[in-house]
């Protein structure tokens, strides 16, 4: 043993003690040994903390001193004891490994013989350092006398186990080394299948993007605030950082996530999740996606793939599915478990799903997320009243860009303005002190007043500028309104080129990057081709828009310098923007009518001349948007209308909208060869919910429709993926109005089944849209109870996705089977209870003819399988129901009670119990009561 002083020895067997209990509670495998040799170590514990603590008082007693020299001298017990700690951690280590697993099954690594003699050597190491605790110095010298050759053949018995077991592992090491290789190889294979398949959404290119934004120097405030310190420290604390428009909030969640990415980056066991909202992103930030995303981020820091996750991986990704929300959830839970610590990082919570609803129930999840998981959150957002009071709870630090920071930025900066103001220092000091004067604590005014002075001429211009600069609360809308002016004051090639830009970074339907918006820029509304020398350079592009337009390096996306940018034109688009969305509707058009864009069965729909480029081009956005930019038109475009007649270019327009673009830069031929159904421009008409252009459409065929027409369309034609027609496509995504339309035309079968059998009615149900399923019911000839290849019924569909006022509907319309049975012999009731739909289930068991002990073909009634997912609700709502069977066996013997409590469901298992013994209770009292008939 190091000369270590007595405090340090000490402490140094007590941490060895400490870990090798921590092995123990770890080991299987001899439980009435592992638990007894556990208990000595605890004692020898303490009675080392006890030795500590009286080292540690140093009070200089004679008697005791001798006692210190005894202990750390030649053979004392603090030596000897280590010795023997140390030989078995190697023991338990050795054992615990994975080489150790493939070879033996053998978990617990001492004979009885060891045990023994370990026994006996901590109890004799024990007894010396109570001695010296008590200051007996010359017993101590005595005892430890007599100890020492005990105590060298216990060791020896130790070793002589080592050495055979080192020969052994010797032999072995070839085998367990391939064998470890080719584990780490299978699993990082499996590990990487899984990350990409879960979202991912890139936060971390969006990090590296905004971090390179980042002055030198700034940000760095945070890291010396107390309130940061404790949310730091301290876990399960939730940080809510409001600030006012442009105060660097961003950048600012990007430092903090820089800073815990470097603190993980030494401690394996700190997660670290992030993620970036802009207004520009909605359509990605789906709940799924955005859960997914942190799912995707805490696994990939992981070793090996969590089980959880590796289970969930597996139950979808042979069927080419995705999770649900609620899996998605259990899985990020069960990952965040595996971590000491979890930080999650939230930007902009402001920005997301604003007008859809679905930010209220982001927040609440990710609230629900950290008191689950006793995570730290951190949250930035503008002052918003309804978002600061979800955080009331937790602790509220204000984000504003310090004066220091903006200074720092300004004079960064300075290189932008014309080569006078660089030349001048005393200028450079002025601007420096006025603008960060008049922004208030606003990194963005200070981008935009500097901005404001780069077109000036002489020293005396910037002055006056620099006197007349905006402040308070209309600051932004008049520097923006100043920066309009200014480009309006440019040539007209350079002022049309900067609103083009500008319209379409603001009013795009997804962000764009360099090469999309080049190509749209470049297009001329109603050209046959493409010209590529129409294309203008994306330096160009940034140099007439002044400022307001930037571009991400990371992702090369373009888009507006700020949210409050695209807030101010969209206040303002009308005054700036004249038609714009007409104008952007037409530019797609004329792109999807290309000459050298056209579907081949041989070939890939994209026939060069520059239209593409590897996937990052306009076509895509083109198919995929251009329905989007049509509603806003108060009448149907006839360029829209000749484009929907043209079956080629709607057929190569329709690959582009529906299939990955990596299939599309790949075309698979199988895949272009299926395409030989007559996809209509009423599909996509339908599809984009453009219900006027629908009703055109149909009344341009006029009332003997002839089918074989080129421009003709058939309102009852299938497409090529699902075979599905118009009217399923609509009643897939509850558009009533057109189903209407639709019905009315006499071609037009409403039993019309797709490929897997399903009718209008059955998806329309499925889907929850109480109007469409209606509408249906009462058309003449509607068959409601027709099933699909897996035997499922409209109304199996809607118990099985809890839609209450469909099933309600649905029971009480003729000719449908309340007990209706699907391929695996389950009926509706037993779908609802599967899923925990309450509402549902009362409906179906208020009937008459439904049975409450129904079988599956697995012999598992609905209470069976509520019992087994754990659906509290369910389980309650069966057991209050008459002649419900409470312990229903299914094929293998099991119980509710059983597989409830296989599952882990304690507290249904002692629903059940109770249940039980309640109902024996009753029967008991009624044989009592029964009167005897033989008396």
């Amino acid at each position: 043993m190091d000369p270590l002083s007595t405090t340090a020895s000490v402490i140094a067997v007590l941490q060895l003690t400490s870990k090798i209990v921590q092995y123990l509670n770890s080991a299987s495998g001899a439980t009435k040994e592992r638990k007894a040799l556990r208990d000595e170590l605890r004692a020898c514990e303490r009675v080392l903390e006890q030795l500590k603590d009286r080292c540690d008082e140093g009070d200089g007693d004679t008697e005791w001193n001798s006692s210190i020299k005894v202990l750390e001298g030649p053979d004392g017990p603090l030596g000897r004891l280590w010795v023997m700690l140390q030989k078995m951690e190697d023991r338990l280590q050795r054992r615990d490994g994975p080489a150790e697993r493939l070879i033996t099954a053998v978990k617990w690594p001492f004979i009885q013989k060891e045990v023994k003699e370990i026994f006996a050597a901590m109890d004799r190491e024990k007894s010396l350092l109570t001695l010296a605790l008590n200051g007996i110095s010359g017993k101590l010298v005595q005892e430890i006398r007599r100890t020492v050759t005990q105590n060298r053949e216990g060791l020896k018995i130790l070793e002589g186990v080592d050495r055979i077991q080192a020969s052994q592992s010797s032999v072995q090491e070839d085998l367990i080394r391939f064998q470890q290789s080719q584990e780490e190889k299978e699993l990082n294979k499996e590990r990487d299948a899984i990350l990409e398949w879960l979202p991912t959404l890139a936060p971390s290119t969006q990090h590296r993007d905004i971090i390179d934004q980042r002055q030198p120097g700034t940000a760095q405030w945070i890291f010396k605030s107390p309130k940061f310190k404790t949310w730091l420290e301290v876990q399960g604390q939730t940080l809510f950082c409001p600030g006012i428009p442009g105060a660097g909030k961003t950048i600012l969640a990007a430092s903090v996530i820089e800073h815990l990415i470097s603190r993980a980056s030494d401690v394996s066991e700190i997660g670290v999740a992030f993620l970036f909202f802009s207004y520009q992103r909605q359509e990605e930030h789906k709940l799924n996606n955005i859960f997914g995303c942190l799912l995707n981020q805490l696994s990939a820091s992981r070793p090996t793939p969590p089980e959880s996750l590796l289970r969930l991986y597996k139950k979808h990704v042979k069927q080419k599915a995705q999770p649900s929300l609620a899996e998605i959830l259990n899985s990020l839970h069960a990952v965040s478990a595996e971590y000491s610590r979890v930080f999650v990082v939230i930007d902009a919570v402001d920005e997301y799903q604003i007008s859809s609803g679905q930010q209220r129930q982001f927040i609440e999840k990710i609230i629900e997320y950290q008191k689950k998981c006793n995570i730290n959150l951190f949250v930035t957002s503008r002052f918003i009243p309804e978002i600061a009071r979800f955080f009331e709870g937790g602790t509220s630090l204000e984000i504003r860009a310090t004066q220091s920071d903006i200074q720092t930025y300004l004079e960064n900066q300075m290189w932008q303005l014309p080569a006078f103001v660089q030349k001048d220092s005393e200028l450079q000091k002025d601007i420096i002190t006025e603008v960060s004067g008049a922004v208030q604590g606003m990194f963005l005014l200070a981008h935009l007043h500097l901005q404001s002075l780069r077109g000036k001429k002489s020293p005396k211009a910037v002055r006056n500028a620099l006197e007349k600069l905006p402040t308070g609360s209309n600051a932004y809308d008049t520097a923006y309104g100043e920066v309009m002016e200014r480009i309006d004051c440019q040539n007209d090639d350079q002022r049309e080129l900067a609103k083009e830009i500008l319209q379409w970074v603001t009013l795009a339907t997804r962000p764009l990057t360099t090469s999309e918006i080049q190509h749209a820029i470049a297009i001329e509304i109603g050209e046959a081709r493409f010209d590529t020398d129409n294309i203008t350079e994306i330096h160009d592009m940034l140099s007439v828009c002044a400022g307001l337009v930037t571009v991400d390096e990371g992702s090369d996306i373009i888009r507006l310098v700020h949210y409050t940018a695209q807030e101010y034109f969209d206040r303002t688009s009308e005054k700036w923007f004249h038609n714009a969305q007409e104008r952007i509707l037409q530019v797609c058009i004329t792109c999807l009518c290309y000459e050298n864009v056209e579907y081949h069965p041989s070939e890939s729909i994209y026939l060069d001349n520059g239209i593409l480029d590897r996937g990052r081009t306009f076509y895509i956005y083109a198919a995929r948007c251009w329905g989007l930019h049509a509603r806003h038109l108060k009448t149907p475009h006839q360029s829209v209308l000749r484009f929907l007649r043209q079956r080629a270019k709607v057929k190569a327009s329709f690959m582009a909208l529906f299939l990955p673009v990596s299939s599309l830069m790949k075309t698979n031929r199988k895949i272009l060869l299926q395409i030989q159904r007559p996809v209509t421009g009423l599909h996509l008409a339908v599809h984009f919910k453009l219900t006027s252009t629908v009703k055109m459409l149909l009344e341009e065929n006029g009332p003997n429709l002839d089918t074989d027409s080129p421009f003709a369309i058939n309102p009852d034609a299938r497409d090529w993926w699902y075979s599905q027609t118009p009217l399923t496509w609509a009643a897939q995504a509850g558009q009533e109005e057109i189903v209407k339309i639709l019905l009315s035309q006499p071609i037009v079968d409403p039993n019309s089944k797709d490929r897997i059998n399903q009718t209008p009615l059955l998806v329309a149900a499925k889907g929850g849209f109480l109007g469409v399923v209606k509408i249906l019911l009462s058309t003449k000839g509607i068959e409601p109870d027709v099933k699909d290849v897996d035997d499922q019924t409209p109304l199996a569909w809607a118990a099985a996705g809890g839609e209450d006022e469909v099933v309600q509907l649905l029971v009480s319309t003729p000719g449908v089977n309340v007990e209706s049975r699907d391929w695996s012999n389950a009926t509706p009731l037993t779908l609802a209870a599967f899923a925990n739909h309450i509402k549902t289930m009362k409906i179906l068991l208020s009937l008459p003819n439904v049975d409450p002990n129904s079988r599956d073909n697995n012999e598992r009634t609905p209470l069976a399988w509520a019992a087994n997912n754990g659906m509290r609700a369910a389980v309650e709502l069966l057991l209050a129901t008459p002649n419900v069977e409470l312990s229903p066996k299914d094929k293998a013997g099991q119980t509710p009670a059983h597989l409830a409590a296989r599952n882990g469901h304690q507290e249904i298992v002692e629903m059940l119990i109770v249940a039980i013994q309640g109902r024996k209770s009753i029967e008991t009292d009624v044989r009592v009561q029964k009167p005897d008939h033989h008396a």
